[in-house]
């Protein structure tokens, strides 16, 4: 006598085949109007800057994730929430060439800006600091002089301090006091 294994496995097994199926179609986009406000900042910018200002960078990227249509959220925010020329044209009128010279310095904006940059925050009384390594090429060093100078800052005499090497001069933008 066969037991149940044995009689299995002489049998045939005929399997069901699944009707052919059409093919499932795109999901179609969010049409929240929530998404598409996010989405389309240009089109609705009074509020989505008012919606973006009270999210910081990682809530951003992590919104970005939510949905295809707002994958490039993160990167469609950075020439508007952190523009770092928009923020240096309050010091200078050329910010790309002020930026120019610091990049052949390997200088660096410190201070409060970079701060007010990345928080997304504008404090009226605000300075440009910039830090120069003793590294530095001294002609490139006297074009960041000299482009100053033409911006209208002055060498403010009394603020001059030496700290293990390094050397600190204020300057003074007198056009914009006047």
């Amino acid at each position: 006598m066969m037991d149940f294994k044995q009689q299995l496995q002489r049998i045939p097994v005929k399997r069901k085949r699944s009707p052919s199926r059409p093919p499932v179609s795109s999901v179609e986009p969010c049409r929240s109007t929530f998404i598409t406000l996010l989405a389309q900042p240009n089109c609705y910018a009074p509020v989505s800057d008012l919606l973006f200002g009270y999210l910081d960078a990682p809530e951003i990227i992590a919104l970005s994730r939510v949905c295809k249509a707002l994958s490039k959220l993160y990167v469609d925010c950075i020439p508007t929430h952190w523009n770092v020329d928009k923020r240096l044209a309050s010091f200078v009128e050329k910010p790309k060439t002020l930026r120019a010279l610091l990049k052949k310095l390997d200088a660096l904006i410190v201070g409060s800006l970079p701060l007010q940059l990345f928080s997304r925050l504008h404090w009226e009384d605000s300075s440009l600091d910039i830090l120069v390594t003793d590294q530095g090429n001294p002609f490139e060093l006297n074009a960041l002089g000299d482009y100053l100078r033409l911006e209208g800052y002055q060498k403010d005499e009394k603020d001059v301090c030496f700290d293990d090497g390094d050397y600190y001069q204020t300057v003074t933008n007198h056009r914009s006091m006047n």
